[in-house]
């Protein structure tokens, strides 16, 4: 993780020289009556500086390597603890954590039904917890994943897409996580397979 940081450089000073630059030009210019070319760089401090802050937030980003992720609603965390009770028994660094890496599942998944119908949103957060909670799962290689309920397991890759066909019912039914004993949890032998055959995936 140190080496993937310290590769990531926001380069404060060649950015901060540049927009000065240009930005201090311009009352020399106006002063020389050179009036195009202090539009020109009135411009050119505009797009610098909005390069900038785009190119900072980007490395901001890959430092602390946070994805694109969908943020769960206050009614979401109230059922999330209501329903799976060690939750409760969390940190708030450790919610943070797990809320985010739920929300990058969301962001990357979609879960569909036999019928070809999505699942409910309680459901889809409920297959994505089981998936957050495995720190073997490479979340940044997790992306565009479609998964089917299915009684048989396969995978394919159509258009950048993996589909996994899996008997998502088994998951929706393992409630083991919903111990209110944080040292009890343990997850069924079916979703420990779910998350096996996703790890092979999200290389």
């Amino acid at each position: 993780m140190k080496q993937k940081n310290q590769k990531f450089n926001y380069r404060f000073p060649l950015w901060l020289t540049v927009i000065f630059f240009t930005l201090f030009s311009i009352p020399v210019l106006v002063y020389f009556n050179n009036m195009s070319a202090a539009k020109i760089a009135g411009v050119s401090t505009v797009v610098f500086t909005t390069i900038a802050i785009q190119y900072w937030m980007r490395v901001a980003r890959l430092k602390s390597g946070s994805s694109n992720r969908v943020l769960l609603s206050k009614n979401d965390v109230f059922d999330l603890k209501r329903k799976y009770k060690f939750i409760n028994q969390l940190s708030s660094s450790k919610l943070v954590e797990l809320k985010d890496r739920v929300g990058v599942v969301l962001s990357q998944a979609k879960f569909i039904d036999e019928n070809g119908e999505h699942f409910s949103k309680e459901k889809s957060i409920h297959l994505s917890l089981y998936i957050a909670l495995d720190d073997n799962i490479n979340l940044d290689a997790f992306k565009n994943f479609i998964f089917i309920n299915d009684v048989q397991s396969s995978v394919f890759i159509i258009q950048q897409s993996t589909m996994i066909n899996y008997p998502l019912d088994i998951v929706l039914n393992d409630f083991s996580i919903c111990s209110s004993d944080l040292d009890q949890i343990y997850i069924l032998v079916s979703s420990k397979e779910f998350n096996r055959f996703i790890i092979n995936q999200a290389k």
